[in-house]
């Protein structure tokens, strides 16, 4: 199958070409752009079996791109199919898109094409661009840059995420009939408003640099902080984590938190020396060594059974600890020794839930 892309680098076109781009089936990508003279329009279309065209600021040539279309079309006896993908945010109903749809669907009522037309909701991912896209690009972009902005009333919205809507050309591309012609209802778009926009993203902003992780399992978070992180500046790409909690036998250090999944933490011990030496009556914990060696012990405070065990960074093996057992790791090397702590729940100092005896 081959294929021509027309504007394949906006926002939709250069998503969707990186999605297909290594797909089996297709055995060519032409790209048809602003600077695409007439002769290569017209042999591109004609080489194709599909094409799409991604309408954001699609001005080329308005006239003279249709009767190249038609010349290119009639040129072929094999049918080919248009998808004509617009979205809502870009004035769909302007009377430029309404002449490209009513050539369309002229040809498609001659039964000379194929034809599949999507009139879309709100798209929002990576590489769409503030104050021209999406309203999403433009709060990230705005409460990223520490601007102020309001808006003059609340109004309710609909989202589509880009991957969604990819996936979605993706299963009509491979489609052999298709009796939907214009599609304007989705499935996976998300419902809101501006107030609560605004302020998950804000709030995705204020969590970025924090241990404390949000529920990004939750699709609609998990979107937005992707597209969240397209407009963070370079410099904020890194930082640096603090509250080292420091001893003469190493140093415990919190690094992530979540009450979905508890905390994940980092433990150096120096050479030769021991730390533990506690139990915990319902919290329990997954050690992995991921560099130097160690010894674990591991006794019951009731019957005062003991479990022994070496774990080296150079078999990687998880130990977990038991409720009641009092546990315990030596450095065995004189160097230190570093493990990745997982705990079920958040350290919580007014109820430890950690004893020494």
């Amino acid at each position: 199958m081959d294929i021509s892309i027309i504007e394949p680098n906006n926002f939709l076109g250069k998503n969707f070409y990186h999605f297909i781009k290594n797909k089996k089936k297709i055995k060519k990508i032409y790209f048809i752009e602003k600077n695409t003279n007439n002769k290569n329009i017209k042999k591109y279309i004609e080489y194709s079996d599909k094409i799409f065209i991604f309408f954001e600021n699609f001005k080329i040539k308005y006239k003279n791109n249709l009767k190249i279309i038609k010349e290119a079309i009639s040129s072929k006896k094999k049918k080919k199919k248009f998808f004509l993908i617009s979205s809502n945010q870009y004035n769909t109903r302007s009377i430029h898109l309404k002449k490209y749809e009513e050539f369309f669907l002229d040809l498609k009522k001659k039964n000379i094409i194929d034809l599949k037309i999507y009139r879309l909701p709100i798209i929002f991912g990576k590489w769409s661009k503030p104050n021209h896209h999406n309203i999403i690009a433009t709060f990230c972009y705005k409460i990223i840059k520490d601007r102020n902005f309001f808006f003059n009333k609340n109004k309710n919205i609909e989202l589509l995420y880009i991957d969604d809507l990819i996936k979605l050309l993706l299963l009509d591309l491979y489609k052999k009939k298709d009796k939907i012609t214009i599609s304007d209802r989705f499935n996976k778009t998300f419902k809101t408003d501006l107030i609560n926009l605004k302020s998950i993203i804000k709030k995705i902003h204020s969590n970025y640099k924090s241990k404390y992780i949000i529920n990004y399992n939750l699709k609609f978070y998990k979107y937005l902080y992707s597209t969240y992180l397209y407009f963070i500046n370079k410099k904020d790409y890194k930082y640096k984590i603090n509250n080292h909690n420091k001893s003469s036998t190493g140093f415990f250090l919190e690094v992530f938190k979540s009450k979905y999944f508890g905390q994940i933490s980092l433990l150096k011990i120096k050479g030769k020396m021991i730390r533990g030496m506690h139990f915990h009556n319902t919290k329990y914990e997954k050690f992995l060594v991921i560099d130097g060696k160690v010894s674990y012990t591991s006794k019951d405070m009731f019957d005062k059974k003991v479990y022994k065990t070496i774990l080296d960074s150079s078999n990687y093996e998880i130990i977990n600890t038991i409720p009641g057992h009092i546990h315990s790791f030596k450095n065995l090397s004189n160097k230190s020794a570093t493990i990745i702590v997982w705990a079920n729940e958040i350290f919580n100092s007014s109820n430890t839930d950690t004893f020494y005896n």
